[in-house]
């Protein structure tokens, strides 16, 4: 499995424009987000397929029963490329692989862990809102 990063202060307008020419879908969605982050991580995660995976442009994407994307006419759909994608912060990341993968990049959050309590239940809430941030980080690494 070969795994690629792209940090999205790297970007560059002639990489925008890169998308937009060569995947005009993926330049669309981005620009229906809201924030400027938001674009410029979905701009990454289009650059990252340009740059590592066989693409012409985006007609030769198709898509499968859960929408994602896959190089139409090669080897993805046999089986033999598979790739995935995601995007957090200031990251987007892409996994290419020969057989079925997955990637997933989180932000670490500063917001305090204590709101970890909220989510869970019995003795394992009462240990979360017993604890300090620090302890509870410490514990939930």
């Amino acid at each position: 499995m070969d795994i690629h990063v792209l940090k999205t202060d790297t970007i560059t307008k002639g990489d925008r424009a890169l998308v937009e020419k060569r995947l005009p879908l993926r330049y669309e969605k981005a620009l229906r987000f809201r924030h400027e982050s938001d674009r410029l991580r979905s701009t990454a995660a289009g650059l990252l397929m340009l740059r590592h995976l066989p693409l012409r442009d985006g007609s030769d994407l198709v898509y499968g029963k859960q929408g994602k994307p896959c190089p139409e006419g090669l080897p993805c759909l046999e089986g033999k490329v598979f790739f995935n994608l995601s995007h957090s912060g200031d990251y987007a990341v892409l996994a290419v692989s020969d057989r079925e993968t997955g990637v997933d990049i989180e932000t670490v959050s500063d917001r305090p862990l204590k709101l970890l309590g909220k989510s869970v239940k019995g003795p394992e809430a009462d240990l979360c809102m017993s604890l300090g941030d620090a302890e509870l980080k410490e514990l939930l690494e």
